[in-house]
């Protein structure tokens, strides 16, 4: 959406919904289906969680998705999936790393795996954390 003004609005009707009216298990199936087959939602989804933690104060969804995550195995062949994936891992890592940080133990399975671009937003997550410990210039 070309408008933050409306799509804050929306991202707070969604984050309402999840958090006071039992909507997270539905928002869990529907960012995990989006994740897996559209290429242009892993940053919005990423903020959108992002919304639900800090203004929300609601880490639960945030969690579940990531132990998901934490479960799915992807085949070497399959690149439009890893890839989204792992760019919603980088960009919420940014985002929440307290979040990220408290379920990278689940996380690590992917380091294992054939798909190169996991181990490599790994990389980057883990030298964005240590870039933020030892100096105050934002990691990109």
């Amino acid at each position: 959406m070309k408008s933050q003004l409306i799509k804050l609005g929306v991202y707070k009707v969604i984050c309402l919904a999840v958090k006071h009216h039992g909507h997270g298990p539905a928002a869990q199936t529907t960012i995990m289906q989006s994740l897996h087959l559209n290429e242009h939602l892993p940053e919005p989804m990423a903020e959108c969680l992002n919304v639900l933690l800090k203004e929300f104060d609601h880490a639960q969804l945030g969690d579940e998705i990531l132990r998901e995550i934490a479960a799915k195995s992807f085949n070497a062949q399959d690149t439009k999936g890893p890839r989204n994936f792992s760019k919603f891992l980088t960009q919420f890592a940014e985002w929440a790393p307290r979040t990220v940080l408290k379920q990278i133990s689940l996380l690590l399975s992917h380091l294992d795996s054939e798909v190169h671009l996991f181990i490599f937003h790994f990389v980057h997550f883990f030298a964005c954390q240590w870039k933020k410990l030892h100096s105050p210039i934002r990691c990109e």
